[in-house]
């Protein structure tokens, strides 16, 4: 995982049993809402999840985030553009079969390489 983009995530353990959600519209500032199975082990973003009552996780992402998490929790790195690049249903199906993740919404906005190249000299 590339060093400035770990340095930009505060990410969580759902299974530290802390409270997660201090912003009360979090789901809707996430680009990706997963529902996770209750014994995940996917790396969530602090603020950003929540435990059901039914034991499942709710659990949101930008792109990046998700990249980095899966990154984690995959031991190899995922590049953002595998999560952009896809379809609504690719993605879908990809996050099942890596974490048998649901995929509740997913707002992305696709981006280019090159566009990500000229952005990050601007800052």
């Amino acid at each position: 995982m590339p060093d400035r983009l770990a340095s930009l995530l505060t990410v969580t353990n759902v299974t530290d049993v802390l409270i997660s959600q201090s912003k009360e519209n979090w789901k809707k500032e996430c680009e990706i809402l997963l529902c996770l199975p209750e014994d995940s082990t996917l790396p969530t973003i602090g603020g950003f999840w929540q435990r059901r009552s039914d034991g499942k996780i709710e659990a949101g992402y930008s792109a990046e985030q998700l990249a980095t998490s899966l990154s984690i929790y995959l031991k190899k790195e995922i590049v953002v553009e595998k999560i952009t690049g896809k379809t609504p249903e690719e993605l879908k199906e990809s996050l099942y079969k890596v974490a048998k993740a649901e995929v509740l919404h997913a707002h992305i906005e696709k981006t280019t390489q090159k566009e990500n190249d000229r952005m990050s000299h601007i800052k």
